[in-house]
């Protein structure tokens, strides 16, 4: 597994470990050997027009690895230091996202499908959706 350090903390870009033959692909993420967690939710977004953002919020404890099974995503990533965009535009591609960080998924094309494995189930006092909040959280820069 390729590993691409983003920034310290923050987030982590992955090679899934993909098998090609003849008859296609296979790509897989196994706990304990790909995903540092032992996911609790998997969900998955689609049928967003091109422009259409999503999440727009951190998380105090709830990690979470992302995939673009098809087409296309931007995710801008903010720690409360500094901001990064990474494209998600590959099913053998995954994006592990620690939590406290300021997360925006923005859709490239209305047929990308991003696929999300949690580390928790949903739980509402989880979610940060303030900006303000989430900078009071991180503190000065």
């Amino acid at each position: 597994m390729t590993t691409h350090r983003l920034r310290p903390g923050c987030a982590t870009l992955f090679d899934i470990r993909t098998f090609t033959d003849e008859r296609g692909a296979l790509s897989v993420v196994e706990e304990g050997v790909d995903l540092p967690f032992s996911p609790r939710r998997l969900y998955y977004l689609y049928g967003s027009n091109s422009g259409q953002v999503r999440a727009d919020h951190a998380h105090r404890t709830e990690r979470k690895y992302l995939i673009a099974i098809a087409g296309a995503v931007e995710i801008d990533i903010d720690d409360g230091r500094a901001r990064r965009t990474i494209v998600l535009d590959r099913p053998d591609q995954g994006l592990l996202l620690e939590p406290v960080a300021w997360v925006v998924v923005r859709f490239r094309d209305a047929a990308s499908v991003l696929a999300v494995l949690a580390s928790n189930s949903y739980d509402a006092d989880d979610y940060i959706h303030k900006y303000e909040e989430f900078r009071s959280l991180v503190g000065p820069q």
